[in-house]
């Protein structure tokens, strides 16, 4: 539950980054390129955390995540 509620955290700050670097002027390709990783990051750790405490995210949720993890995975 613990990484979880860290992956939330993680996912909120990261959309918070998006929207004011887009508000800054950034485009959308840049702001994706410096987010993108941190995003897939947080939500590999949802997925984790979803995983461990044995909560199911089903749906285009769970396939979201499921990417997220092998997107963040060990390259």
């Amino acid at each position: 539950a613990g990484m979880m509620r860290a992956g939330y955290q993680q996912l909120g700050f990261q959309i918070q980054d998006f929207t004011a670097q887009l508000a800054a002027g950034a485009s959308a390709m840049q702001v994706i390129a410096m987010q993108g990783g941190q995003t897939f990051s947080a939500l590999g750790m949802i997925g984790e955390g979803a995983q461990k405490s044995g909560a199911q995210i089903t749906g285009m949720a769970g396939k979201a995540v499921a990417f997220a993890r092998f997107m963040s995975g060990p390259w």
